[in-house]
Formats: structure tokens, C-alpha cells, sequence
């Protein structure tokens, strides 16, 4: 092979690999800004999400705040027992089926 030869193919494929160098370089260039410019975007979105968020629940809050109602029984409290509840409806036990079912014994 001619010496000439050799050196303009080693010229031509230096040439070839700097372009795709150059090529790749300026690709992941891009690909990197586009990526912060999303990241950007996705975090101003969450931030006006969590701003109007915030200021809803301070409405609520407020408003919670400023109702004069007595806090909600605990739900333990809410549970009684079969006598306290016949007794709070007014139910003294001498309805017919009951008699009937003591007559019954």
C-alpha cells in the first residue's frame, strides 16, 4: 500500500471520528438542557400545586378555627351499651316481643 494512501485514510477517519465527537458532544449537550428545562417545569407545577394546596387547607383551617361547634366525640366514647342504648331511646324493655319471649322461659 502507498504511504500516500495510508495518510489520507488516517486523515479521513480522524476527520470522521472528530464529527461524530463533535456530533455526540452537541447531542448530549441538548439532551442535558431539555432534561433541566422539564425538571424545571415539573417543579414550578409541584410548587403552584403545593401553594394552592396550602392555601386551601389555611381556609379550612380558619374557618375550623373560627366554628363554635364542641369537638367531635372520640369514637370511643361513641360506643355504648345495649342497656344505655334502650335507655336513650326510651325503650323500658316491656315491649310485646320481649314479654313474649319471657313468657316463653
Amino acid at each position: 500500500m502507498d504511504p500516500a494512501y495510508v495518510s489520507a485514510i488516517s486523515a479521513l477517519a480522524g476527520s470522521a471520528i472528530g464529527g461524530l465527537t463533535s456530533l455526540m458532544a452537541s447531542w448530549l449537550t441538548h439532551h442535558v438542557q431539555f432534561s433541566s428545562q422539564e425538571r424545571a417545569a415539573n417543579r414550578n407545577t409541584r410548587v403552584d400545586l403545593y401553594k394552592s394546596f396550602i392555601e386551601e387547607a389555611s381556609k379550612w383551617y380558619a374557618d375550623a378555627a373560627g366554628c363554635s361547634r364542641p369537638p367531635p366525640r372520640s369514637p370511643s366514647a361513641q360506643v355504648t351499651s345495649p342497656r344505655r342504648s334502650r335507655e336513650a331511646r326510651g325503650d323500658r324493655g316491656d315491649d310485646p316481643p320481649a314479654r313474649g319471649r319471657a313468657h316463653l322461659i
